[in-house]
Formats: C-alpha cells, structure tokens, sequence
C-alpha cells in the first residue's frame, strides 16, 4: 500500500514540475513581449502601415493624373476645334448626337467621374451633358464664363460649380459661407479644361465632376472603419470637397489640418494627440497642374498595436494559469 501511495505522490509532484516548466516559457515570452518586444514589434508594424499608406498616396495621385491625362486628350480632339463654332443645335442632329456619345464615353472611362459637361460660348451659350443640352440664360452665361476666364491655366481643378444649388466659390471657407452668410456646402471637385486644347482664344470647356462618395473611398481606403481619418487638403489649407465639410472642420480633421500647416515640410510622420485619443499620423503631397494638395491619413496607435498587446495577454493569461494550476496541485500534494 505504501508503495502506491509513494508513486501516487511522485507522479502528482512529477505532474506539478512538468506544469511549472511548461508555464515558464510562456511566461517569459508573454512579459517579454509585452514589456520589452511590443514597442519594437509595434515600430515595425506602424513602419508597414506608412508603407501602405505612401502607396494609397500614390494610388490617388495616380488616378487624379490619369483624369487630366484623359480629359487633356479630348480637349485636343478635332471634335472640339473651331469647327464647333457652327454647330446648328438644331438642324445638325449628326454633330449634336457625337457630343452626346463622346460625352458619355468620357464619363464611362473613369469611374470617379460623376458627370461631364460640356460649356460653349459660340454660336451660343449652350450647355451639353450626355443627355442633352441646354440653352444658357444671361446670368448662367456669365457664371459660366467667369469659371473659364478665371482659370489662368488650359486646365485647373476647381470646388466651384453654378449648377450646385447653394455651391461656395473656390476659397471660400465652408464654415463660414460668402461674405457672411450661413454656412453652406462645397460644390464637387470638378476638372475643368478650355476647349480647343492649347487655344490662346477658347470658346469653351469641359467641366468633369468628381463623385463625392467615390473620392471619399479612394482616400479613406486604409482608414480603420470608424477609427482614425484621411482627407485631402491643398497646400493653402483649403479644403478639398468632400473633406471638411459639417463636423470635420472643427473635429479631428480640423485640428490635423492645423497642426499640419504649422509643420509643413518638417516631418512626414509624427504622434498626434487628440481627446486622450493617440494617433499614427502620415502626409504627403500631389502636385496636381501646378498646385500642391496635401493627403493626411491619422490611425489610432491603439489600431496598430491593439494586436500585440492582445496577443501578449493571451500568452500572460495561459502562463499564469498553468502557474496557479501547479500551485494547487503543489498545496494538494503537500496536504496528502
């Protein structure tokens, strides 16, 4: 009897060693991690993540470029040369329906385009979309060509559209309307080209519509959902639409764009901390026919190290738990 109660013990003890020595490992690795490894494994994830975000950069300079690319081609198309001076809207069917298609087919090319317009000034102010045209009455005429003449280049981006009901001009600031007045919402981002390309005398423009909701997926692509934020802003501090708008101006977004413009060209990457809230923040520029914007993308710390720690406390918890198992089984030893 005595023999089996001695094996019994040894191998409730040789149990409580095989624990403790199994925990050991876990547990060290667990602290170190946690303690020492999570700062260096969370400085190389956060390194991948700038990494990520400069290309999403230059995804979105890449698409804006294709567009110029793209609407700069048509400009120069025969289509629009000086010909298009004697268009009878009315009795040339033939030319009218081209306009028509080529519109269309612009706007299909590239799926940021929310719409594309075509302005002409001669024979008269008319207005085509891929649906049709319009005749423009004097006050349209005149918001149409102070748009054309006061863009100095052959093409320019722009925040400044007649036919958006309420829309701001461009430099104007959305929180505080024009000359006073209620607060109102920025017009699309629209690209603007005078036609015909490269003409000192243009009759005309192309006027392509940015989608709003397409622009605000292109640019908050790596942004964690409902953490964090990205946006674009011009080099001035101008907002570019949809960014900015309502609460953005005065939230997170506000406050990055103004720390930002204070520290521009001094480092590309700092911690931002904001309503006890620490973010992973990175900007760079495009340069977009001759203007500077700048892409600000901000990720929760937490977001990039979240992982780590976690995993880190689940290593912890076994560990200590394997520790308070062989700690009971050392007290139920020792009282047998």
């Amino acid at each position: 009897m005595y023999g089996f109660q001695g094996e019994g013990r040894f191998f409730r003890r040789s149990l409580v060693t095989v624990i403790v020595i199994a925990s050991l490992p876990g547990l060290l690795i667990g602290t170190g991690i946690y303690f020492v490894g999570s700062e260096q494994i969370a400085s190389e994830t956060n390194r991948l993540h700038q990494e990520q975000l400069e290309k999403a950069r230059q995804s979105i300079d890449d698409q804006f470029a294709a567009l110029e690319i793209s609407l700069s081609h048509w400009a120069f198309d025969p289509q629009f040369d000086d010909k298009l001076k004697q268009l009878d809207p009315v009795y040339g069917y033939n030319q009218v329906q081209d306009i028509y298609k080529t519109l269309l087919v612009m706007k299909q090319l590239n799926p940021v385009i929310q719409q594309v317009r075509l302005y002409v000034e001669e024979p008269a102010p008319l207005l085509f979309t891929e649906a049709g045209f319009v005749r423009l009455t004097d006050d349209q005429y005149q918001e149409y060509h102070d748009i054309m003449m006061n863009q100095q280049n052959q093409a320019a981006w722009s925040g400044f559209d007649p036919e958006q009901e309420g829309y701001i001009g461009q430099g104007e600031d959305p929180e505080q309307g024009a000359a006073g007045k209620e607060p109102q919402l920025a017009a699309p981002l629209s690209l603007i080209h005078k036609i015909p390309g490269g003409s000192p005398r243009p009759f005309g423009m192309f006027l392509v519509t940015v989608d709003p909701d397409k622009l605000q997926e292109i640019v908050t692509i790596l942004t964690p959902r409902n953490e964090g934020t990205s946006f674009l802003m011009k080099g001035n501090g101008e907002w570019i639409p949809p960014f900015g708008q309502g609460g953005d101006a005065k939230g997170l977004n506000g406050a990055l764009r103004a720390r930002v413009l204070e520290e521009h060209a001094a480092e590309d990457h700092f911690i931002f901390k904001w309503q006890e809230e620490s973010y992973s923040v990175s900007y760079g520029t495009l340069n977009r026919l001759g203007e500077e914007w700048i892409y600000i993308s901000a990720t929760p710390l937490k977001a990039l190290t979240g992982p780590v720690v976690f995993i880190s406390r689940i290593i912890l918890g076994f560990s200590c738990f394997g520790l308070l198992l062989a700690g009971v089984l050392s007290w139920f030893v020792s009282k047998r």
